[in-house]
């Protein structure tokens, strides 16, 4: 990806977010931080969270999404990221986190962890 789309906070914090939001998932908080000389982090929490970190000097961005319950999808944020942010390569996973058992009287799901790695190809 190119350096300045990477170095972008605007641009990386507003894509972040309104992929969280296409995801399904709920913004209480969130920041972004531009560093110096480049790159830039931003984290938004709600019942989940996501954060995107970029080393623009490397053409690289990594974004995880933690979900928790079965509204949010992460791959309706991963999609959305690269519809808006046009990488030239995607490496991605999906973890299933298993609940430890608590006592609570409802089931709960299992949350979900997606990490995508943006690298040049």
């Amino acid at each position: 990806m190119p350096f300045d789309v990477l170095n972008n906070t605007e641009l990386l914090w507003t894509a972040l977010t309104d992929a969280v939001l296409a995801a399904g998932a709920t913004i209480m908080t969130g920041a972004a931080h531009h560093f110096t000389p480049f790159g830039v982090t931003g984290l938004v929490l709600g019942e989940s969270h996501a954060s995107i970190h970029t080393w623009p000097q490397r053409g690289i961005a990594m974004v995880d999404f933690f979900t928790c319950g079965p509204v949010a999808d992460p791959q309706v944020a991963l999609a959305y990221l690269q519809q808006v942010l046009a990488p030239t390569h995607i490496e991605s996973a999906m973890m299933i986190r298993d609940v430890v058992d608590a006592p609570f009287s409802a089931p709960r799901p299992a949350p979900q962890t997606a990490v995508f790695h943006v690298a040049p190809a």
